[in-house]
């Protein structure tokens, strides 16, 4: 049996009269990897703060080292420093080197006492002991979003922590740079270094956790060694019902060609071939996401191509400016849809009304719209569709506004970029039940992502490009893209499912 690190006793917290927390219990041992899995993400985000000693309980016992922590004590805290927690957001401060970032931000660093060139010489050894390329001198504002995490690590190894808390990585990592994110992770388990694995992707959590953990309303619900437990078992009790996702995939072969690209070159493409069918879920999976960013400016008229030919409808796509090819049917959910498409000083009915009216360019008919509009969304959206404007509305329904705008628009292609991104596993089922309602009106679904269970999971179809080099062509259930993604990512095991 493995020496426990925390044990916390019927730990209740609330926040804002809302129980985030409530007879919570929970172990965590030395050397292990535990993973979270959770409805919402307000428990969780409270745990972390708990644990990271930012915030108190309002009933319940800690142990930290076996050892009861008197929570009433005016002293620090026995783990204060102890538990260190890497975001989707760096913690780095651009402005200092790698190095600096390592050593010096950090409590009871006395700086007279070590000099730079020592730091870097001590942070080199440390990177060469665990085999990591980065340059203690380089400044922090130079790496990549992987090799901030991997700085962060390494931070929190030098600096004596027990316990690490990884916090929805995979919203911000690719999949080739989760699976070397992990690789060090392994190498401090064996290092005795404890883990928090909490991420909205199932298949993140399966993947690289000794035990699993559910949390359902802030209560402990079961918890699993490696192994008892299957990502369906733990999706049915985490929701309360069974995912129908794997029966509803279908054919879209017999349907028209909506969106064609033939031959097409730009910016990190390189003779770029594929159709996309009416009512079709396709997802282009880019390993390093630069691809996607220009096939995203190619359909949104921000570049121009150097070679080839894309049809939309059949008819020569070329346009300037996001509003024309809005105009030529090309919709887009961009990644932070929620902060940079509403208008939240609008009501509900007319974030939903604005690609409509932009449609019809007149003001004849607005009023008769907005009635028929606010008729046929009443049920999908309820009381928060009679609301002035949406700082007062529920989450789900800004996440439904986003979706259904198009819906009822209906262009001819949605463009969706990472479109589970960011989301907790509610969000998630319910951003694959909009996907499903646009794709069952005809309209065709283009996501772009550069995480595999993301691109497995919500699509008919999957497009693997590598390299600006389009590497291959699969539909969802062929064998031979998990054959394919095992060549490219040699640590990656079987997706489970991510919603």
């Amino acid at each position: 049996m493995k020496t426990e690190i925390f044990r916390l006793e019927n730990v209740t917290k609330t926040v804002n009269h809302i129980p985030r927390l409530d007879d919570l219990n929970l172990t965590i041992r030395k050397g292990e990897i535990l993973g979270l899995l959770s409805l919402n993400d307000e428990g969780k985000t409270c745990l972390t703060n708990i644990l990271c000693g930012q915030s108190s309980i309002d009933y319940g016992r800690i142990y930290y080292n076996d050892e009861l922590v008197d929570l009433d004590s005016e002293a620090p805290l026995p783990f204060a420093g102890r538990v260190v927690s890497v975001e989707n957001k760096t913690k780095l401060t651009f402005s200092l080197s790698v190095a600096d970032n390592i050593f010096v931000v950090r409590k009871g660093f006395r700086k007279y006492l070590i000099n730079r060139r020592v730091l870097r010489e001590q942070a080199g050894r440390i990177f060469a002991e665990f085999g990591i390329d980065i340059d203690p001198g380089a400044s922090a504002m130079t790496l990549s979003p992987l090799e901030c995490g991997l700085v962060e690590l390494v931070k929190g190894y030098a600096t004596g922590a027990r316990l690490i808390i990884l916090n929805n990585l995979s919203s911000y990592l690719s999949t080739l740079d989760l699976n070397r994110f992990h690789q060090l992770v392994f190498q401090l388990k064996e290092k005795g270094i404890s883990f928090l694995y909490i991420d909205n992707d199932p298949d993140v959590i399966f993947k690289v956790c000794d035990r699993l953990f559910i949390m359902r309303e802030g209560r402990n619900v079961r918890t699993f060694k490696k192994g008892e437990c299957d990502e369906q078992t733990a999706l049915t009790i985490l929701t309360g019902r069974v995912d129908e996702r794997e029966s509803s995939h279908k054919s879209h072969w017999e349907e028209a060609k909506v969106l064609v690209f033939n031959t097409v070159s730009a910016r990190y493409l390189q003779n770029i071939s594929f159709v996309l069918r009416r009512g079709e879920v396709v997802s282009i999976l880019d390993t390093h996401g630069r691809s996607n960013n220009s096939i995203l400016e190619l359909l949104t008229g921000e570049q121009a191509r150097e070679k080839g030919q894309i049809l939309l409808d059949g008819e020569d796509f070329n346009v300037t400016g996001h509003s024309r090819a809005i105009r030529r049917g090309i919709g887009l959910i961009s990644e932070d849809s929620l902060e940079n498409t509403l208008i939240y000083d609008l009501s509900p009915l007319d974030n939903l009304c604005i690609p409509l009216f932009e449609k019809l360019k007149t003001l004849i008919y607005k009023k008769g719209i907005r009635k028929s509009v606010r008729m046929e969304y009443a049920d999908k959206l309820g009381e928060d569709i009679h609301q002035k404007d949406l700082y007062h509305v529920q989450h789900q329904t800004l996440q439904k506004l986003v979706y259904y705008r198009w819906l009822l628009y209906s262009p001819k292609v949605l463009v969706c970029v990472k479109p589970l991104s960011g989301l907790d596993i509610s969000g998630r089922k319910l951003t694959l039940d909009l996907i499903g309602q646009l794709s069952a009106k005809g309209i065709a679904i283009l996501i772009l992502t550069s995480n595999f269970s993301e691109a497995y999971y919500l699509s008919d179809r999957v497009i693997l490009i590598d390299g600006a080099i389009k590497q291959g062509e699969y539909l969802r259930d062929d064998p031979l893209l998990k054959q394919k993604m095992g060549y490219l990512y040699p640590d990656m095991q079987s997706p489970t499912n991510p919603i």
